[in-house]
C-alpha cells in the first residue's frame, strides 16, 4: 500500500507509509475518521491520534477516539499531541513509558560536510529528556543580543550550537585525540591555498578569519609534501593580552554581542598587514562581525577621542581604495 501511494501521489515512501498506517489505525477510531472526512480534522491531527491509539490499551481507544473528535478541531498538531499525551499519562502510563523507551532506542545524530555546496549538514532525533536539555541550552544562547541584532531565529540557533562547541573545545575537557585536546585544523599551503580539516578547501578570506585568533604552527614542506621543519605552536594573542582586550571592549565592537560569541581580531591583519599582536591592535568581534570584516570588507576604526574601536561597513565602490593582496606564511 505504501509503495502504491508513493507512486500515485508522488510521496516519499516514508510519507506514504505514515498515511497507510494512519488509515489502518483509524479503522478502530470511527469518530476521528468521520471528523477527518468532514474536514474538521487535518491529516496531521489524524496522524497524532493514530499513533497514540496504536500504543494504548484496546479498552481505552474508544475514549481516546471521542477525545480527539471533540477537542482536536480547535488544536494544532503540536497542541493535540500534548493534549493526547496528558490524557495518556492519566489513563495508560505504560503506553507513555513504552513510547519513551522506543524513542530512546531510536535516538541518533548525523553530521557531515557532504553538501553539494560544501555546507555542513545533518539531522538528529532525540528522546524527550535529551531534547529538552539541548533546546534549553540552544535557546539560552540564541537570544538576541540587542535591538540591532538582525539575525533570524534559525541563524541565532546555528550560531548557538557553534558557540557551545567552541566553548567545549576551548575548555580543554574533551577526551584527547592523537595525544592532544581536540581542535580545528586549518592547513595553509604556499600560495594561499587553505584547507579546513574534515571539511575541505575554503577561501582565503575564511582562512584569514580563522587564523586571527588561533594557535599557529609554522611548517615548512617540500613540493612532495615532505616536512622539513615544524616550528613551535604559539598562541596569538597571549592569555594576558586576551584578558586585557576583553576587559577593555567587554562586548563585540560591532554589534555589542557577548564575549562568549566573540573572537580577538587584529585591526591591522596579522597575515595581510603583519600587524603587531598587542592590545592597541586587537579588538573583540563576534563571529558575524568577524565574517563581515573578512568577507565583506567591513573596517575597524579607533575613535581618536575615546580610544574605542568601532566597526563600519565599507565605503561605496567609487571611494574604495584597492585592497592589498595577502602575503601568506606557510602554516598548518
Amino acid at each position: 500500500m505504501a509503495d502504491l501511494l508513493a507512486q500515485r501521489l508522488r510521496l516519499t515512501r516514508g510519507e506514504a507509509r505514515a498515511q497507510a498506517e494512519t488509515a489502518l489505525e483509524l479503522e478502530h477510531m470511527p469518530e476521528t475518521a468521520a471528523a477527518l472526512r468532514s474536514g474538521e480534522l487535518g491529516l496531521g491531527q489524524a496522524q497524532v491520534a493514530a499513533r497514540a491509539a496504536k500504543n494504548v490499551r484496546p479498552d481505552a481507544r474508544e475514549e481516546l477516539d471521542q477525545l480527539v473528535a471533540q477537542d482536536g478541531g480547535g488544536l494544532d498538531r503540536r497542541q493535540l499531541r500534548e493534549h493526547v499525551d496528558a490524557w495518556t499519562a492519566e489513563h495508560d502510563q505504560d503506553a507513555l513509558a513504552e513510547r519513551e523507551r522506543r524513542i530512546w532506542a531510536q535516538r541518533r545524530l548525523s553530521i557531515s560536510a557532504d553538501g553539494p555546496d560544501g555546507a555542513v549538514g545533518g539531522g538528529f532525533r532525540l528522546d524527550p529528556v535529551g531534547g529538552a536539555a539541548v533546546m534549553t541550552a540552544l535557546h539560552a544562547k540564541a537570544r538576541k543580543t540587542g535591538p540591532d541584532d538582525d539575525r533570524t531565529h534559525e541563524q541565532r540557533m546555528a550560531d548557538a550550537i557553534v558557540e557551545l562547541a567552541q566553548q567545549a573545545l576551548d575548555g580543554g575537557d574533551l577526551p584527547q585525540v592523537a595525544v592532544q585536546r581536540p581542535h580545528v585544523i586549518m592547513i595553509v599551503h604556499p600560495g594561499g591555498q587553505a584547507r579546513l580539516d574534515g571539511v575541505g578547501p575554503v577561501s582565503q578570506a575564511t582562512a584569514e578569519m580563522v587564523c586571527c585568533d588561533a594557535e599557529i604552527t609554522e611548517v615548512t614542506m617540500t613540493r612532495n609534501h615532505e616536512v622539513l621543519d615544524a616550528g613551535r605552536t604559539r598562541r596569538q594573542p597571549t592569555r594576558r593580552q586576551r584578558i586585557a582586550v576583553i576587559a577593555r571592549d567587554q562586548v563585540c565592537v560591532g554589534c555589542g554581542g557577548p564575549v562568549s560569541r566573540s573572537q580577538v581580531h587584529h585591526v591591522e591583519w596579522w597575515t595581510r598587514d603583519f600587524g603587531d599582536t598587542d592590545e592597541d591592535n586587537l579588538c573583540l568581534v563576534c563571529w558575524g562581525c568577524h565574517f563581515n570584516i573578512h568577507h565583506h570588507g567591513w573596517q575597524v576604526n579607533r575613535d581618536p577621542g575615546s580610544g574605542r574601536f568601532r566597526l563600519r561597513p565599507p565605503d561605496p565602490p567609487d571611494r574604495q581604495a584597492s585592497r592589498p593582496r595577502s602575503r601568506w606564511r606557510r602554516a598548518s
